[in-house]
C-alpha cells in the first residue's frame, strides 16, 4: 500500500550520513521544513507525526572535549577515544527519543567509518564490540540510510574536522571517506541509498529522500 508507512504511529527513521561537507545538515534542515508544511503533506496523503530532528552529536562531543579534527588525524589513541565517545553520545541521543520517529544528522556508522580511516581495523573491532554500537545497529537496520555523495564545490574547513588545504587533497580525502562508508555498509549487509552529487538543488534533494523513504516503507510493509 503506497502510503501505509506514512500513516503508521512511528514511521521508519531516516539517517542522513556521509563524508564531511556533503550537504547533510542543510538537507536535514530542509526536511524539517518539509514535514512542517501541512499543505505539502496533505498533497501526498501523509498523516504521520512530524519527525524529531536529531542533531549532530559528533560536533558536540568534539567541542565538549576541546578537540578538533587535527586530534583525530594525528593521534590514533585520541581518535579511538573520541569515536567511542561519539558512539555513546549517539546511542544516548537516540535512546532519549526511542518512542518517536526521527531524522538523524549522522549515525553510529559515521563513528565506525572514521575509526577505520584514522585508527584502522583494530579500532573498528573495538568500536563494533561496544554496547552502544550493538543498540545503534538494530535501529539502523530498520531505518532508511541515505549516504550523501561529496560535492566538490561544497568542500570547506569547518574548524572541527581535519581538511587538507589544497582542493585536490580535499577531494581525494572525502572521496576516500565516502568509499569507506559504502564499503562498510555493503560488507555489513545494510540497505542504503546514495544521494548522488549531481543532484544539487535543495528541493530536489528533499524529494529524493522522501521518495526513497516512501519506497523503503512500502518494502518493509
Amino acid at each position: 500500500m503506497a502510503h501505509a508507512v506514512l500513516h503508521a504511529p512511528n514511521p521508519r527513521n531516516i539517517y542522513i550520513i556521509g563524508a564531511q561537507s556533503s550537504g547533510k545538515t542543510t538537507l536535514i534542515a530542509a526536511l524539517k521544513l518539509y514535514f512542517e508544511d501541512k499543505s505539502e503533506l496533505a498533497s501526498r496523503a501523509m498523516t504521520a507525526q512530524k519527525p524529531y530532528i536529531l542533531g549532530e552529536v559528533a560536533r558536540r562531543v568534539l567541542q565538549d572535549h576541546n578537540s578538533t579534527g587535527k586530534d583525530v588525524s594525528e593521534s590514533k589513541s585520541r581518535a579511538l577515544e573520541l569515536q567511542t565517545l561519539i558512539l555513546e553520545a549517539q546511542y544516548e541521543a537516540e535512546n532519549a527519543i526511542k518512542d518517536s520517529w526521527f531524522i538523524s544528522d549522522r549515525s553510529g556508522v559515521d563513528a565506525i567509518v572514521y575509526g577505520k580511516c584514522y585508527v584502522g581495523e583494530s579500532g573498528v573491532e573495538k568500536l563494533l564490540d561496544t554496547i552502544a554500537w550493538k543498540h545503534l545497529e538494530k535501529s539502523l537496520r530498520d531505518s532508511l540510510i541515505i549516504v550523501c555523495e561529496p560535492v566538490d564545490a561544497w568542500l570547506k574547513e569547518d574548524g572541527l574536522r581535519f581538511m587538507p588545504k589544497s582542493r585536490s587533497a580535499r577531494t581525494k580525502l572525502v572521496s576516500f571517506i565516502h568509499e569507506r562508508f559504502c564499503d562498510f555498509l555493503s560488507t555489513a549487509g545494510f540497505q542504503y541509498v546514495v544521494l548522488p552529487n549531481n543532484l544539487l538543488e535543495l528541493g530536489s534533494r528533499v524529494h529524493f529522500v522522501i521518495g526513497e523513504w516512501e519506497k523503503f516503507g512500502e518494502k518493509l510493509g
